[in-house]
């Protein structure tokens, strides 16, 4: 159980929103793995996938403008990996 949980932890993608600079405002959200970046926007049912994070920054600019920023969300408490739940 124990390799499985350190598992989980190595392999967890990275969590980031994509905020506006003018007003603060959550316009998206994103995954960044090892090999590639999941973005979903709140609004219009867009999802994107790219290489890197910060093809995030040039593709959600482009065109516009208002400047976004990434905003790594960091795992809550000690130990954000729960205890694993038993299989059906």
């Amino acid at each position: 159980m124990t390799s499985a949980i350190a598992s989980v932890r190595h392999l967890a993608p990275r969590l980031f929103a994509v905020v506006q600079e003018h007003d603060g405002r959550v316009i998206a959200w994103g995954l960044a793995f090892d090999n590639r970046t999941e973005l979903f926007s709140l609004e219009g049912g867009m999802r994107m996938s790219m290489d890197t994070p910060d093809e995030v920054l040039y593709l959600m600019e482009f065109g516009s403008d208002t400047e976004v920023h990434l905003v790594w969300v960091e795992p809550r408490g000690e130990n954000p990996v729960g205890e694993l739940s038993p299989g059906r």
